[in-house]
């Protein structure tokens, strides 16, 4: 199936706009340093139309470590459930630690906003933006040891955040999916925290260049070129690439891991790595849904203002990730 039109649109649209501010092209993104490339980031996202959904309030918190500089996380929730909560009328909620894309190089909690507000006010649950942070200033693995920190630290403190420690999934999406694949398989080595799903959107989950969607010439949200350039910032060393904890396709025992929702966009180099991952989750035993979007590319979900078909997408996820943490009609895979 064809890209979306209205998705080819705002991709030609931002297109145009790195030209205009002179982004390299692809051939050169060598030369791109990571706060130049901030900016193109920046640039790029005002042509989304982000912004807090209605009826969804946050506060921001920072988390103190104590061999670890202090963690940024912001925490949303509808303003209706704080009312409740605020009147002890409400019951403890579901809690999504989110992890936001951008090549482990990009992103804010700002930037977050639209997508966590989203899924807070559509799922009925408490979302956590974690601040993680990024490569080339911190490379592998410091980004994964946050993602660990900021989910030991909404379990201990869950039900002072009006959540339920029981109901803890921990999700991303893109570099963010890499990092919450990796941090659930660690936690589930652990076995002090029982997460009771993980949310996948657009994965990253091996170092790889092969697969027929990286050789079917996405450039649409993401393009292969792109990726190499996230990954020489995120690795100290082309000695990494094999670890799991860089490529969790290759983790040796993937079972026991929790009930995961897996989205892919089949105009995404990440399609099929994504799809290898839940295969390897389903034969290991875990419950796996499949979302599979054979007309969206890359980073869709901050598409919903201006794309019918990721909009309809997007809450299909939410609806998927609601089932999931209220434990209706999960089926374990399609």
């Amino acid at each position: 199936m064809a890209i979306d039109p209205e998705a080819l649109a705002i991709s030609q649209k931002i297109k145009q706009r790195m030209m205009e501010l002179k982004h390299p092209p692809l051939s050169e993104l060598d030369n791109l340093d990571a706060v130049e490339a901030r900016y193109f980031f920046h640039e790029g996202n005002k042509l989304y139309d982000l912004h807090l959904e209605a009826g969804v309030d946050f506060e921001d918190r920072q988390i103190e470590r104590l061999n670890s500089p202090p963690l940024n996380i912001r925490i949303y929730h509808t303003t209706k459930a704080q009312q409740n909560s605020d009147q002890d009328t409400v019951t403890s909620l579901p809690i999504l630690v989110y992890l936001q894309g951008g090549g482990w190089v990009f992103g804010t909690l700002d930037s977050a906003d639209d997508t966590c507000s989203f899924l807070a006010k559509y799922t009925e649950c408490i979302v956590i933006s974690v601040d993680y942070r990024h490569a080339p200033e911190h490379k592998y693995p410091l980004p994964i040891i946050d993602a660990i920190d900021a989910t030991k630290w909404v379990y201990k403190n869950a039900v002072n955040l009006g959540g339920d420690h029981n109901r803890i999934v921990l999700g991303g999406e893109s570099a963010g999916g890499n990092l919450a694949a990796v941090a659930s398989i660690k936690l589930r080595d652990e076995g002090k925290i029982p997460l009771a799903g993980q949310l996948l959107i657009t994965p990253v989950t091996q170092y790889g260049f092969e697969t027929p969607s990286y050789k079917s010439g996405h450039r649409c949200g993401l393009s292969p070129e792109a990726m190499h350039w996230f990954w020489h910032n995120y690795l100290e060393s082309s000695t990494q690439v094999e670890k799991w904890e860089v490529s969790p396709l290759k983790v040796r025992d993937a079972s026991n891991l929790p009930p995961t929702v897996m989205v892919v966009a089949e105009h995404d180099p990440l399609c099929d790595e994504g799809l290898m991952y839940a295969e390897r989750l389903k034969v290991s035993g875990n419950s796996v849904k499949i979302l599979q979007y054979p007309s969206l590319i890359h980073g869709f979900i901050r598409l919903t203002h201006k794309v019918k078909t990721a909009k309809v997408a997007f809450h299909e996820i939410a609806e998927n990730l609601k089932s999931l943490c209220y434990q209706t009609e999960f089926s374990k895979s399609i």
